[in-house]
């Protein structure tokens, strides 16, 4: 009886120390989030298109770190509301749109990441006009625009409010999936 209480025990000690191995990976490396609006439809749904998305994002190696052009990314409002939006401006670039609602960056069209039809000229961007992005912080905006408070109207981002790149749809189950 004594062989198997140590067995036991010691499979407990295991499965608690890989539980709390697991608990480390998760809150040192990585955030779920609930979506909060349709800023980001098609590709993410908000709670007015049903039940809303929650997305998985790795925080570790990419919070505080310029993200690539086009990453999907949670930042931190200047209120602190975590939202999602895309990344189209990086550091010192001048952000503009086409007549037509395309990204221009220094004056350049940027083709438009799938599932992104146009960009609408509000806030900043109306009328033709650049805003130059500071250098250490970038331009986000959502991809549906009618509907998206970004950097049109909040301004760019310090990088160092960027918490994550978003890598998956982690619910619900039938929209899972990298993104």
């Amino acid at each position: 009886m004594r062989g198997f209480a140590r067995r036991a025990w010691r499979h407990v000690v295991h499965a608690l120390a890989v539980t709390g191995a697991l608990f480390l990976v998760y809150h040192g490396f990585f955030e779920v989030a609930r979506v909060t609006s349709g800023s980001m439809a098609p590709l993410l749904r908000g709670p007015e298109d049903g039940p809303p998305d929650r997305i998985l994002a790795e925080t570790c190696f990419t919070a505080g770190a310029a993200p690539r052009r086009f990453a999907v990314v949670l930042a931190e409002t200047r209120d602190g509301e975590v939202v999602v939006k895309r990344v189209v401006g990086l550091p010192g670039e001048g952000v503009s749109l086409s007549r037509e609602g395309g990204l221009l960056i220094d004056g350049a069209p940027v083709a438009l990441p799938e599932g992104v039809a146009r960009y609408l000229p509000f806030g900043n961007l109306r009328g033709g006009l650049v805003h130059r992005v500071p250098e250490g912080h970038v331009y986000l905006m959502g991809d549906e625009t009618r509907d998206s408070q970004d950097s049109r109207f909040e301004g760019t981002f310090p990088i160092e409010r960027v918490r994550g790149r978003v890598l998956a749809r982690v619910w619900p189950p039938g929209r899972a999936g990298a993104l």
